[in-house]
């Protein structure tokens, strides 16, 4: 049923509120690394995240989509892979629920119920959680104790993106509906913004900027010595390369960055590639 979904969406044929939806959209990226070739994906997404398993782990991984631990505590996803029990926590519009009136908060809720779970499995217990922001930001655990931050494990829906691009750039002869299946999803994630940067034809920065075309710009992220997960601007005011990721600050309006110049140096004119959005 995601699967046919994938069109849907792209071509505005589902109820606004479902575009919002989390669900919908764990739905869509998850049951994908469900249904694909899980030697391809699901194996080197894993591997992404810091997950070592084996192919053959991967390939028999279970998925459980929302299961329901015995105080009623409900995370999105839980997979069960080789040696281990990954609890996925997903938000995308939504913050993380806060402790309130005797409850405890959500994260701690996953993360007790995942761990009792685990030992009841003999598997080794991992918190992945993953949200739309573009990097890490200590205020997306805003209210989560903080002997639980450490123990988290954060990415975001920009990074499946990228993944699915570079897969299937280093794997052009896999099945052709493996491929479609990916560029669907990888289409879909674009058409909700969830990307880093826009754009292939790079160019060195040799030229006056004030003959540059006006938009957002972006660094290629493998020339940055510092970088988060979103590198970029909105704007060519003054070129400068940030050095802290906690320091670039995403604008929800037209999906750039602006970086705090008096912490910033000069970047190097004569090596880094910028990206237009068009």
């Amino acid at each position: 049923m995601m699967i046919t979904m994938y069109q849907a969406e792209l071509h505005s044929k589902l109820p606004r509120y479902l575009h919002r939806s989390e669900d919908i959209l764990t739905s869509y990226v998850f049951s994908f690394f469900k249904y694909s070739n899980r030697k391809v994906f699901l194996f080197n997404y894993l591997k992404s995240l810091g997950i070592n398993v084996s192919e053959q782990e991967s390939r028999n991984a279970e998925f459980q989509f929302w299961p329901i631990y015995n105080d009623h505590t409900e995370p999105d996803l839980v997979l069960i892979v080789g040696d281990f029990y990954i609890l996925i926590e997903a938000k995308y519009t939504s913050s993380f629920g806060q402790a309130n009136l005797g409850t405890q908060s959500q994260l701690v809720r996953e993360y007790f119920g995942g761990v009792k779970e685990a030992q009841k499995l003999d598997k080794q217990f991992i918190l992945v959680t993953i949200t739309a922001h573009p990097f890490f930001d200590p205020v997306i655990f805003l209210g989560t104790p903080n002997w639980l931050i450490p123990k988290i494990n954060w990415t975001n829906w920009q990074a499946v993106t990228i993944f699915l691009q570079r897969i299937l750039e280093e794997n052009p002869k896999i099945a052709i509906e493996q491929i479609a299946f990916a560029e669907d999803l990888k289409s879909l994630l674009i058409h909700k913004r969830l990307r880093n940067y826009i754009g292939k034809a790079a160019f060195q920065l040799k030229t006056n900027l004030n003959r540059l075309p006006q938009g957002e710009w972006f660094f290629d992220i493998t020339t940055a010595k510092y970088r988060g997960v979103f590198e970029g601007f909105s704007k060519i005011v003054s070129i400068k390369f940030i050095q802290e990721t906690d320091k670039c600050f995403y604008h929800t309006g037209n999906m750039g960055c602006f970086f705090d110049l008096k912490l910033a140096d000069e970047i190097e004119s004569n090596h880094t590639q910028l990206f237009f959005r068009r």
